[in-house]
């Protein structure tokens, strides 16, 4: 936690400082160069943005090591467990639209697929409930019958119903609403949901609710054809994975439940920040008692997103991890707005990476 507050406040002040001084750009551009030099990730980009310096983004290392692809700006990542935002996002348009109310229970929006009375807690579950990580659901990612899926067929596509029948008949971990506890299955049942509500698969639901209204041209939703698909070039970077001898392994094409409602976004800088000004700093996208509840925090966390408080003030935020990838956006009330995005899964790099950050300013 040390090194996040550490690197929040030391973006906050290169943002606060970039209208004034042109050599921190420099600065910038140097200190993500750096931290890569112990090789923890292949590449990284990142995007500061404010009201006094405008946009300013910067890349570093390759995209693809194997052909020495230098990182761009607009590189295309897996953004993993970020996408709770944009589904969080989703649900609420469709509160906005009247298709559904965050108080009403899961069991009235289940597709027939799904046994909701095997579900732990699941006829008392509110829609709420899954939003806020309150549902009290395991984690179906952590479960050794999602792993056994894999056993007869490695590259096993699981859809989403399979994930959440993992869980069935489990003990709940608490009862509805008395405790936070991340679990995964709570936004894979509210991909269940949107495709229910809007009679649409994940992808083209995001798509009319999201992607095409605020045109974000370089996004799109993880689906099982992307894994087989050698000739799908949207996505830009490949995603690496460090081995016990410390080299890069290649694990783009593995399969680890990206595509579910849970990780299922690809983006670029620039259509992430599209997404989050519209969001949390124009507050156009949904409407105002929509943000009001997405932000209400217990424990930290609202609606598909979280927040922190440093030293400079409150900010929002979220990460994503999936194989390959990983990354965080950070916003403060004064629309101070950071991404970092990475095609590496060593998480550890981002902590390194606001170590070097906070070392150079």
């Amino acid at each position: 936690m040390k090194k996040l507050l550490n690197m929040i406040v030391g973006i906050f002040l290169l943002t606060s400082l970039c209208y004034a001084d042109d050599g921190l750009n420099a600065k910038a551009q140097k200190f993500l160069n750096d931290s890569l030099q112990d090789h923890s990730a292949p590449g990284v980009v990142m995007l500061i943005s404010n009201d006094k310096v405008g946009t300013v983004v910067f890349a570093a290392g390759e995209s693809n090591i194997e052909n020495h692809t230098r990182m761009k700006v607009d590189d295309t990542f897996r953004i993993a467990s970020m996408s709770k935002t944009f589904i969080a996002a989703a649900i609420l348009k469709l509160v906005d639209e009247g298709k559904l109310k965050i108080s009403d229970p899961i069991s009235m929006l289940l597709p027939s697929s799904m046994d909701v009375k095997r579900l732990p807690n699941g006829e008392a579950l509110t829609v709420k409930d899954l939003l806020q990580m309150r549902s009290g659901l395991p984690d179906y990612y952590q479960s050794d019958e999602y792993n056994a899926l894999f056993s007869d067929d490695k590259n096993h596509i699981v859809t989403a119903t399979e994930a959440v029948s993992t869980i069935y008949d489990k003990k709940p971990l608490f009862s509805p609403g008395k405790k936070y506890n991340y679990s995964n299955t709570n936004y894979v049942i509210l991909q269940l949901i949107i495709e229910k509500v809007t009679q649409k698969p994940l992808a083209q639901a995001l798509n009319s609710l999201i992607i095409d209204p605020l045109h974000l041209t370089h996004t799109y939703i993880t689906e099982e054809k992307d894994f087989t698909n050698a000739n799908d070039h949207r996505l830009t970077t490949h995603g690496y994975t460090l081995d016990d001898n410390k080299k890069f392994i290649d694990v783009t094409k593995k399969y680890d439940g990206t595509g579910l409602g849970d990780g299922c976004v690809v983006t670029d800088l620039s259509d992430l920040q599209k997404f989050l000004k519209a969001l949390l700093e124009d507050k156009t996208f949904i409407s105002s008692d929509g943000l009001k509840q997405m932000l209400h925090l217990v424990d930290d966390y609202g609606l598909g997103i979280s927040a922190e408080e440093t030293p400079s003030g409150i900010y929002y935020t979220h990460n994503g991890d999936a194989s390959g990838y990983s990354g965080q956006y950070y916003l403060d009330k004064s629309n101070n707005l950071v991404i970092i995005l990475t095609n590496s899964d060593e998480t550890k790099f981002i902590g390194d990476l606001s170590d070097n950050i906070y070392q150079q300013l």
